[in-house]
């Protein structure tokens, strides 16, 4: 039994706790360790071994990581926030580090070795076989020599396993820590201490140690992928992120063979992540724009070769206001409406989101749903036109894109709607 923490963006985490009991809520061990005040973070435990591969499958967390030690603000205040402090830290659990560098070693090894297995024993062609890479299928169009060498940091061969320390330091530890002194003593120490074929580096290495520390956590981790899991291996042109593809998905509840549009495509990420979650629906996306369609016609093939089965998509470049579309025909709409900053619209935005609300409430059937992602700054005058042309509001959920602050509303078209 160990601990476990994903990160996500802001406005995600009850998002990321649904999608986790969703999952894993029948096992026994597992068990989410609720702790409202650490925006940005969920911690649950299980057996890590027996829910690796699902984890793998998770579509809106940004990281995982394996906890190492997890310690909060005493009744006595923060006692990290020093140098001394934290490296003292990592002396206390340094058994704990060696124990969990070795578990992820472990799951490495008999994932590369799982992946040999189907492709030393596919009679397809090279060009056909397909692998598993953080949790996705993708096409492999190498032989099994190149896979055993992208493994080999699972140290099958005798390598030296790479290892770096990261050191993040947030809120009032900022002014007494020095990130660059820690990462050094702890460097050092990892080096005399670790046993096996660890070798500690400054730069670009197999697997990071990491140290984050604020005024409400300090937390002793190791990444279980090298790259985020929001980084899809299924998509040729990246679009909206894809974690916030996930969520619109999410809110969506698309159900099979539902028939689901988005009128604003673009690179077509939205309907590919919905694909990916509910592949019995049947997908239309719309865009006027030319360059965008041809993004997304080459992530359906992309999509398509990576995993070899039937895809119920169609993409056309039109608008949304073709008459070519028959009235009431789609179930749900799920859509990223411009914001008026880098996508903009020609003449003034209100009235372009009061057009798209006529449009959606003419190409919804009766009790049918849109989810919409709309700037903080535009979201009330979306869902003003929206009641005014029969909309019901059911939600507004906040999150933050970089920067940038946003709503996902989540309607639904009234019986009386025109």
């Amino acid at each position: 039994m160990g601990v476990i923490c994903v990160t996500c963006g802001r406005g995600m985490k009850d998002l990321v706790m649904k999608e986790l009991q969703y999952r894993f809520n029948t096992r026994r061990d597992f068990s989410i360790i609720k702790d409202p005040s650490l925006e940005g973070k969920v911690f649950f435990t299980c057996h890590l071994t027996d829910i690796y591969d699902e984890l793998l499958q998770l579509k809106l967390v940004e990281r995982i990581f394996i906890v190492v030690h997890k310690d909060t603000p005493s009744t006595n205040g923060i006692w990290w926030n020093n140098n001394d402090s934290i490296v003292s830290i990592v002396q206390r659990f340094l058994i704990d580090i060696q124990n969990t560098l070795n578990a992820w070693q472990s799951l490495q090894t008999d994932e590369a070795k799982a992946v040999l297995s189907t492709s030393n024993g596919s009679t397809a062609s090279v060009h056909q076989r397909k692998r598993t890479v953080d949790g996705d299928l993708v096409v492999c169009e190498r032989n099994s020599d190149c896979i055993k060498e992208e493994h080999s940091s699972c140290n099958e061969g005798g390598r030296q396993v790479t290892l770096r320390v990261s050191v993040k330091v947030t809120g009032s530890c900022r002014a007494t820590v020095s990130i660059e002194n820690v990462r050094k003593d702890v460097g050092v120490i990892l080096t005399n201490s670790l046993t096996g074929s660890y070798k500690v580096v400054a730069g670009d290495a197999d697997i990071t140690l990491n140290i984050m520390c604020s005024d409400l956590l300090l937390l002793l981790a190791i990444p279980l992928k090298k790259n985020p899991l929001s980084l899809r291996s299924y998509l040729k042109f990246p679009g909206l992120r894809s974690t916030t593809c996930a969520a619109l998905v999410q809110l969506a509840d698309i159900q099979p063979y539902e028939i689901v549009l988005d009128p604003m495509c673009g690179a077509g990420t939205v309907l590919l992540e919905a694909s990916h979650v509910q592949p019995l629906a049947y997908y239309i996306g719309l865009d006027i724009d030319s360059s965008q369609i041809s993004k997304a016609v080459a992530n359906k093939a992309f999509y398509t070769a990576a995993f070899l089965q039937p895809l119920y998509l169609d993409i056309v470049q039109c608008s949304v206001e073709a008459p070519s579309f028959f009235n009431s025909f789609a179930d749900v709409i799920v859509t990223d409406i411009p914001f008026g900053e880098q996508h903009t619209v020609q003449g003034n935005l209100a009235d372009f989101y009061l057009c798209c609300c006529q449009q959606f409430t003419r190409l919804l059937s009766v009790n049918g749903r849109a989810v919409v992602l709309v700037s903080k700054k535009q979201v009330s005058c979306l869902t003003r036109h929206a009641v005014s042309v029969g909309f019901h509001i059911s939600r507004q959920h906040y999150i933050t894109l970089g920067r940038s602050e946003a709503f996902i509303v989540c309607m639904s078209k009234k019986s009386s709607s025109i």
